[in-house]
C-alpha cells in the first residue's frame, strides 16, 4: 500500500494491481477497499486478486470486496490482457516505451 500511496502522492496512477489475498499484515479484501478509496471514478485501476485458494466462498468474496478478477497464483497473460481496454493497453505500451521499460 505504501508504494500506492507513495505513486499517488508523486501524480502517478495505476492501471493494474496484482494483489495477494492471503498477505501477513493485511488481507487482500482490507487492501482493495482501501486500493479503492484511494482512486476516483475512471481512475480505478483493474484489480487482480492472487490467491492460492480454489473454494467458490473465497473467489466470490474477493468479487464482493472490489476485486475484478481472481485467480490462482499461476497467473496466464491473456488473463490480464483480456479484460483491459484495447486503448488502455496501447496507451500503456507507450508509457513503457517511454520510459525504456520496453
Amino acid at each position: 500500500m505504501e508504494l500506492v500511496k507513495r505513486g499517488i502522492s508523486e501524480g502517478r496512477g495505476y492501471r493494474l494491481i496484482f494483489l495477494d489475498v492471503n498477505m501477513p499484515m493485511k488481507d487482500g479484501y482490507e487492501t482493495v477497499a482501501e486500493i479503492r478509496g484511494l482512486f476516483k471514478g475512471s481512475q480505478q485501476p483493474f484489480v487482480v486478486g492472487m490467491t492460492g485458494d480454489s473454494d467458490e466462498r473465497v473467489l466470490e468474496a474477493c468479487k464482493a470486496a472490489g476485486m475484478n478478477k481472481i485467480r490462482k497464483r499461476k497467473c496466464e497473460i491473456e488473463v490480464v490482457v483480456k479484460p483491459l481496454m484495447r486503448d488502455t493497453i496501447v496507451a500503456l505500451l507507450a508509457e513503457l516505451k517511454e520510459a525504456g521499460v520496453v
